[in-house]
């Protein structure tokens, strides 16, 4: 929904991902000041994810707006981003060159996501 324009989803899911690194940032100096460092470094883990998907959120704005700017229709991307969603069961294809740029950025944002998930 996000990159077929709904701006308001964006704000939401920006919205929410900040609520969530406020709390995260709230419980870090609180882990810090009782130095638990184990549950520190985990709970560290989680701020940085929370910064990649915010990240990754915004990728796929761009992507939305490139495909606008670069008159790209974008059914052509819908494809990649069925992709994003189940990258296990989807066929990966590659964009057209203006778009390639962002779709390289946001595979490595995924791979970084899946190699840095947390472990129990």
């Amino acid at each position: 929904a996000v990159f077929k324009g709904n701006q308001g989803l964006a704000d939401q899911g920006f919205s929410l991902i900040n609520v969530l690194q406020q709390q995260l940032r709230n419980t870090l100096a609180e882990l810090k000041m009782r130095h638990a460092w184990k549950l520190y470094e985990d709970i560290h883990q989680l701020l940085v994810r929370s910064q990649k998907l915010s990240y990754l959120l915004h990728l796929v704005l761009d992507l939305q707006y490139l495909c606008q700017e670069e008159q790209i229709d974008p059914e052509t991307v819908v494809p990649f981003i069925h992709w994003l969603l189940e990258p296990e069961t989807k066929p990966f294809l590659f964009l057209p060159d203006p778009l390639l740029g962002l779709q390289k950025r946001i595979v490595a944002v995924l791979k970084d996501l899946k190699e840095t998930s947390l472990s129990a």
